[in-house]
């Protein structure tokens, strides 16, 4: 059985994850790597960054595309 979902929704929830594993990773003492405004920044567990890269271009965004899931 296959399953759509929208890309609305399929974006909501990978934004979830995101914010789920991030909050994991920080909780264990590890250092994420993110996105703020125009930079890539390493985000400490002590609340500290470190930029990592400035973006030229930081507003691209892929072709719309509509994504299945669930068992083929």
């Amino acid at each position: 059985m296959k399953s759509e979902i929208s890309t609305k929704r399929l974006a909501v929830c990978a934004r979830e994850a995101s914010v789920r594993a991030e909050q994991r990773a920080l909780a264990l003492g590890v250092p994420v790597a993110k996105r703020q405004g125009n930079q890539i920044v390493r985000l400490y567990p002590d609340g500290h960054t470190e930029v990592i890269q400035n973006l030229d271009k930081p507003d691209v965004r892929p072709l719309k595309r509509r994504y299945n899931v669930g068992h083929a």
